[in-house]
């Protein structure tokens, strides 16, 4: 499963952010995660969107070596920020 939405950005208007692709175990080695991506990025054309945009963690090097299959810019300088809340329910 490849899930994304659509985001704006002050700089680059309409992305598709890629919030995660998830490939059972059992599918795992045979390629699925590339055609899951590939499809995503086809989706992401269709929609007409400026760029599709994801965040890999810094030691996951299995997929940046995957993402760079792509000619994927993975940018070091962006840190990312947030803030968690208690939700009383």
């Amino acid at each position: 499963m490849s899930f994304y939405y659509i985001r704006y950005s002050t700089w680059t208007g309409r992305n598709l952010y890629l919030e995660d692709i998830i490939v059972k175990e059992a599918f795992r080695g045979n390629n699925v995660g590339k055609l899951l991506f590939e499809e995503t990025i086809k989706a992401a054309k269709n929609m007409k969107v400026r760029q599709m945009v994801w965040q890999v963690l810094d030691w996951n090097e299995p997929a940046i070596r995957f993402y760079k299959k792509f000619n994927a810019e993975l940018d070091p300088e962006w840190i990312n920020g947030k803030l968690r809340f208690e939700l009383n329910v």
